[in-house]
């Protein structure tokens, strides 16, 4: 066998190698789920985090003993809430 026929032979395997390699390549890049920002399909979408209202964190506050009732009242007006 000279070095002519094992070229041949090596170019005659390398060929379908390379066409099994691109395609396994080609099935893994396709088949890996997509970071995009919104997904592809409708949906429910994330609610924001709800914020208590400042007279609730006021309330519990006072619940807590932090401030006194003088504090929770000039806070309370100082928010424009009624008196």
């Amino acid at each position: 066998m000279g070095l002519f026929t094992v070229v041949w032979v090596l170019a005659a395997l390398s060929g379908p190698v390379i066409v099994i390699v691109l395609v396994v390549l080609l099935v893994k890049y396709l088949g890996r789920p997509s970071h995009s920002a919104s997904p592809p399909w409708p949906g429910p979408q994330p609610t924001p985090p709800v914020r208590p209202e400042p007279l609730d964190i006021l309330r519990e506050r006072f619940a807590r003993g932090e401030i006194t009732v003088d504090e929770f009242e000039t806070a309370k007006r100082a928010l424009g809430y009624p008196g």
